[in-house]
């Protein structure tokens, strides 16, 4: 291994290494060029197990450089400008080269040298995309937020503030929470609007839907949007009288000004020092610019991958999925017509290791030698800051409180005030205990599923669509929802 150190889980996803290992080689690159600090994440791990991969860093790297990176940016709020033009240059480049209407057509007609050739600027585009959102963003949520969170609690010291936690965490989040229509509003505003239509007219609103918002679900890795879903997102919406419809969109139009007035009214509540107003400022303004507008961009690249990875996958006659379990060095071989080996992607698939430990190189498989002394270091782990889960927010805002694993509604007796809900997914029968929840999250839905539309109308934090939160989280952990960002993290195991 390259070095020794206790080594913490950040980070849980559903979803396989390519893309996502591009994405993270930036980790590897000093973030001088984008915010300054010149430090970055010495090596990432990427332990897969049965298609489920825990990330890991080396909790040195984060004890030293989230204090840097909150100091930098709260220092130069500017910064997360900057990072948003720099992510843009790159990510229109990848969007180019993977335009979905044309990639198919220009593949066809592309020799394997200008496939290639075609791979190794997408890949190398959208790692620079990445650089310039995920390390500075990363460093915010998995340490940057609680030494900010830190600074708050000194400052009421200081002025004999006296809150509760839970009273503390509401205001806090109160400040972080967006102040601007998030996609997930606009399109859940669309849906409303075609929900308005005659039947008649729904087909054609709803394809320009398709087409306007088909990377909604895919993040990383599928699937994608598609009629049959949005028709039945439609459903429940379609069983609404015109005038609840009409009262759900003039709410969502009216949020972006109701928004900026009660930030405004919550600074202002106990007179926040500069320092303070500018730290929840970059957070807000980061976590909009990472899962808003590089949620739509880089789902949209990783749309055009796997496109990519399928029409190279059809041309060897094989399965696509595995594909992106192989190293881009494979990938670039497979363009050129040398196969990997399907058994080695096979164990990949079922249980592996990845690494990153040179910008040089973007991500490798190690061998088995290497991937047991990982996985052993891992396992010795009394794991405090357990793997973060991904999903989508539905509604913004931070909260943390105990969880609590509600599988039926049989069992919503057990949620208490305050906890954080954590079901399947919600229906009516789970309202009591919403009531209770300071935030929710779910494995599965959308935006207008159950649980989307009565967190807004409740106005707390939630997640949807995690995937594995009721199979990974127990009964008493202490969990942070950002739902800014779409990420639950544990911060105490029960």
């Amino acid at each position: 291994m390259s070095k020794q150190g206790k080594i913490t889980s950040v980070y849980r996803s559903a979803t396989p290494p390519f893309p996502t290992a591009i994405m993270a080689n930036a980790f590897l690159m000093p973030m001088k060029d984008s915010i300054g600090v010149d430090d970055y994440y010495r090596t990432f791990y990427d332990i897969i197990s049965d298609k489920l991969n825990d990330w890991y860093f080396y909790q040195e790297d984060i004890d030293r450089i989230t204090p840097k990176v909150v100091e930098v940016l709260t220092g130069n709020p500017g910064l997360v400008e900057k990072c948003r033009d720099g992510y843009m240059e790159n990510i229109n480049r990848v969007n180019e080269l993977l335009n979905r209407e044309t990639l198919s057509e220009r593949l066809a007609h592309m020799s394997g040298k200008e496939i290639i050739a075609l791979l190794k600027e997408a890949a190398e585009k959208y790692r620079l995309a990445s650089y310039y959102v995920e390390p500075p963003n990363f460093s915010l949520e998995i340490g940057g937020i609680n030494v900010i969170k830190e600074k708050f609690r000194n400052y009421f010291k200081t002025q004999n503030i006296t809150l509760k936690e839970s009273e503390f965490e509401q205001y806090f989040s109160s400040l972080v929470g967006f102040t601007e229509m998030s996609f997930v509003q606009a399109e859940e505003l669309s849906l409303l609007k075609i929900a308005l239509l005659p039947a008649a007219a729904r087909s054609d609103a709803i394809r320009e839907h398709e087409q306007k918002y088909y990377w909604k679900f895919y993040d990383y890795y599928g699937p994608l949007l598609d009629v049959e879903t949005i028709n039945q997102e439609l459903e429940p919406l379609l069983q609404l009288s015109r005038r609840e419809i009409e009262a759900r969109i003039q709410k969502i139009t009216d949020s972006v000004k109701s928004n900026q007035q009660e930030l405004l009214r919550n600074l202002g509540k106990y007179s926040l020092p500069p320092e303070l107003r500018r730290a929840v400022d970059v957070i807000r303004n980061f976590g909009y610019l990472y899962s808003d507008i590089k949620k739509q961009h880089t789902s949209q690249a990783s749309v055009g991958f796997g496109e990519l990875i399928k029409f190279l996958a059809k041309k060897a006659n094989m399965n696509a999925f595995p594909l992106h379990y192989a190293t881009l060095e494979e990938l670039i071989d497979l363009a050129g017509g040398k196969a990997p080996d399907e058994k080695i992607l096979a164990r990949r698939v079922a249980s592996g290791v990845s690494i990153l430990r040179s910008p040089n190189r973007y991500y490798e498989f190690v061998n088995e030698t290497e991937a047991k002394e990982i996985m052993g270091l891992a396992g010795k782990l009394e794991i405090t800051q357990v793997s973060q889960l991904k999903g989508m927010p539905a509604n913004s805002g931070f909260y943390t409180g105990p969880a609590r694993v509600v599988i039926n509604v049989s069992q919503i007796a057990k949620v208490q005030e305050g906890d954080v809900l954590v079901a399947p997914m919600t229906t009516v029968g789970y309202v009591p205990a919403m009531k209770k929840a300071g935030a929710i999250i779910t494995d599965i839905g959308g935006i207008t599923s159950h649980a989307a539309i009565v967190s807004r109308e409740l106005g707390i934090p939630c997640i949807v669509g995690l995937k594995i939160a009721t199979s990974s989280l127990k009964d008493g952990d202490i969990v942070e929802v950002n739902a800014n960002h779409g990420m639950v993290r544990l911060i105490e195991r029960k």
